[in-house]
């Protein structure tokens, strides 16, 4: 079971990812380097759309206008919270 895909739950949607980059996201330092890895893996599937997951991301109120409206930006910025979160919950 501990290969099996986690799947975070946001308000605007869903990503289903893989424990390895759950693991490889969410470690101590900088994971800019992790993420650009496993942003875009198939083995890692996005229920939301660039309109939801600017949505999503709002809501942090930790990017401007400006911020989000780089999609691609907002990709690795959701995959690095989604990480944080899954793994935060596992301890």
């Amino acid at each position: 079971m501990a290969n099996q895909h986690k799947i975070w739950q946001g308000s605007y949607g869903t990503i289903t990812i893989p424990p390895k980059a759950v693991e490889e996201c969410s470690t101590c330092g900088t994971n800019d380097a992790a993420i650009a890895r496993w942003l875009n893996s198939p083995d890692i599937t996005w229920d939301m759309s660039p309109d939801k997951i600017r949505a999503e991301l709002a809501g942090y109120g930790s990017w401007n206008a400006e911020e989000l409206a780089d999609d691609q930006a907002n990709r690795a910025r959701l995959l690095w919270c989604a990480c944080w979160d899954i793994s935060e919950e596992r301890e």
